[in-house]
């Protein structure tokens, strides 16, 4: 690793993931444990969800969350 110019600095890494999940259109069924299982896979400290479904009954965020413990 490079060291950086200038000294005592600490040197982060943040990874972040976004991903549009097109809402329940398509085979949302069949793609739901493989959006969970690439996100467990990327293992990003920040994942960004569009058009993530919800209501009264269920929140595919919320899911998505308790399954890989944020």
């Amino acid at each position: 690793m490079a060291k950086h110019p200038l000294p005592n600095t600490i040197q982060t890494h943040l990874k972040v993931v976004t991903w549009n999940l097109w809402w329940q259109f398509g085979p949302w069924k069949e793609r739901a444990p493989a959006i969970i299982a690439a996100l467990a896979e990327i293992d990003a400290d920040i994942i960004a969800l569009q058009e993530v479904w919800g209501n009264d009954a269920t929140n595919f965020a919320a899911q998505i969350a308790e399954v890989l413990g944020y």
